[in-house]
């Protein structure tokens, strides 16, 4: 049955490239919910032929979640999660259509995490063709708004992680080939600060500068930042005023956060409430929004065995598999917090994610695409 997976998944090549690029031509940033919706319903009809049952949780402002169910002979579930979305603005694919060169592939999203769609679709369908029976029942969730930290999704997630055995993150494998085991967790912030209008000329004094609230402040949460530890904070974009001649009123700044573990993660949102309450500039209002919105994904017992199993279905296919930490988040986060043994970065080689640059290797995908078929094959044959 292995020999026939193979095979069929190498003979599905050139087929999975072109339900690659129909993928990558679809606009499914996730603020066009329309596109989102439009992936999710090429995506279900695909795994409906498999005989998967399929249930649509509508979002107003998100793309959908498409749920899609395949009963096993036991109550044990394995659970397969993937994103439709695309960090990019609506319009992008028109501007830079899938292209392939030198034997990669480039087109928003390309990467992450649309290559590790094609990989889940074609896996199940090679245990569909050799007529495998799993003992565990399959869930996969596809979700439509992972790049802006999983709002409306994640409940939806959280309740069928809840009794999975085993759950598997189609993220794209790094560009070293390794699979992801760990990552930090993840924090978003939004600063604001309030003052009061004045003419900078004629009466400054009776103005409240907010723009030098903020300054200070971005400061002092840039001393946050702990290489050693592993964390990271990152003011990534400010705003404030209206015209030079006019004290501002009103600043802002956006604040990216990762942390390594628990421990960090509390250490640093305290440290950003005291400096939030601090003033430097009298008569300002601040206000914070936001927080951990991912928490930290640490390596366990069962998730190391789990990466096992996956690195011994490496060597009987022929590829070195290795494991890497990353500092970008995933919805596999939330699962792993639940205790559940998780393992990332399943789809194809690649890299460049976020970037114009995207990338991935077209030469991995049926290699990772027999890798994941094989890992679904034996994490649901067990009993």
């Amino acid at each position: 049955m292995r020999e026939k997976i193979s095979s069929y998944i190498d003979n599905k090549k050139l087929e999975m490239i072109d339900f690659l690029k129909r993928l990558v031509s679809v606009d499914s940033s996730s603020h066009y919910k329309e596109g989102v919706d439009r992936l999710g319903k090429i995506l279900s009809n695909r795994l409906r032929k498999l005989g998967y049952v399929i249930k649509v949780k509508e979002n107003i402002n998100f793309g959908n979640v498409v749920v899609a169910r395949l009963k096993g002979r036991g109550k044990d579930k394995l659970l397969l999660l993937g994103h439709m979305d695309t960090v990019f603005e609506r319009g992008e694919p028109e501007k830079r259509p899938f292209k392939i060169k030198n034997n990669l592939a480039y087109g928003p999203g390309v990467n992450d995490m649309k290559s590790g769609l094609v990989s889940l679709v074609y896996a199940l369908e090679s245990l569909h063709r050799v007529k495998f029976t799993p003992e565990k029942e399959i869930v996969c969730i596809l979700t439509g708004d992972e790049e802006v930290g999983t709002p409306a999704s994640r409940s939806t997630i959280e309740l069928e992680a809840k009794d999975s055995s085993y759950s598997l993150i189609l993220e794209s494998a790094r560009e070293s080939g390794a699979l992801v085991t760990s990552r930090k967790g993840t924090g978003m912030f939004l600063l604001k600060v309030i003052g009061r209008q004045a003419h900078a000329g004629v009466e400054p004094q009776k103005g409240i500068n907010a723009i030098y609230e903020l300054a200070h402040k971005i400061i002092e949460l840039k001393n946050i930042t702990d290489f050693k530890k592993g964390t990271t904070l990152s003011v990534g974009v400010i705003s404030g005023g209206v015209r030079s001649n006019i004290v501002p009123d009103y600043a802002e700044a956006k604040i990216d956060l990762r942390v390594p573990n628990d421990t960090e993660a509390e250490r640093v949102v305290k440290e950003v409430k005291r400096i939030v309450k601090r003033r430097y500039i009298k008569g300002v209002e601040v206000k914070l929004i936001g927080g951990l919105n991912r928490p930290p994904w640490t390596k366990t017992e069962e998730s190391k065995e789990l990466f096992k199993k996956a690195k011994k279905i490496g060597k009987e296919l022929g590829i070195e598999i290795k494991e890497e930490s990353t500092g970008g988040g995933s919805d596999g986060n939330f699962i792993a917090a639940l205790g559940v043994p998780t393992l990332d970065g399943l789809g194809p080689v690649g890299g460049g994610s976020h970037s114009k640059e995207e990338w991935v290797e077209l030469k991995s995908m049926p290699e990772r695409t027999k890798l994941l078929a094989l890992l679904i094959m034996e994490l649901t044959s067990m009993k």
